[in-house]
């Protein structure tokens, strides 16, 4: 991430192994992406400098609204509860407006970080704001299959 005012280090965070997956079927669009670093200790700094220091939620909202598209508009940007599932838990989510064919419809698009060990893990969902609930159920069952797989 990177703003105006707000450039977190990263040049002393050494990244041994990444992955990144998408699924997409009409209405639901799913990512995911592991990345492995060198040690936990830097895990933790990029934590502090990239999800805990106020300027990173600023960053990624003002990230958000530049990637929308013409017909799109954010409605709103919020941090979202999420259970414990690891050392560093964090979520978010937009609500997005689309207009198309003189309609209107809310998506909601969430994402997810969670950290433990030498691994950050990063999921991103986005579906119709409608199913709501059902979204954020697949988010915490998704994170924990993703960290089921943790091995670093």
């Amino acid at each position: 991430m990177s703003c105006p005012g707000y450039r977190p280090k990263q040049s002393d965070l050494v990244l041994t192994g990444a992955a990144e997956t998408h699924f997409s079927r009409t209405g639901l669009d799913v990512r995911s992406v592991a990345q492995v670093l060198q040690a936990p200790v830097m895990v933790a700094r990029d934590w502090r400098r990239t999800v805990v220091d106020p300027r990173a939620f600023c960053c990624l909202r003002r990230m958000l609204t530049r990637g929308l598209r013409a017909n799109q508009t954010l409605v709103s940007f919020r941090t979202l509860g999420f259970p414990d599932l690891a050392r560093y838990t964090a979520a978010y989510r937009a609500l997005v407006a689309v207009e198309a064919a003189g309609q209107r419809l809310l998506v909601a698009a969430d994402i997810v970080l969670v950290g433990r060990g030498r691994t950050e893990l990063t999921l991103s969902l986005t579906a119709p704001a409608a199913a709501r609930a059902a979204i954020a159920a697949a988010e915490v069952r998704l994170a924990r299959v993703l960290l089921a797989r943790v091995r670093a």
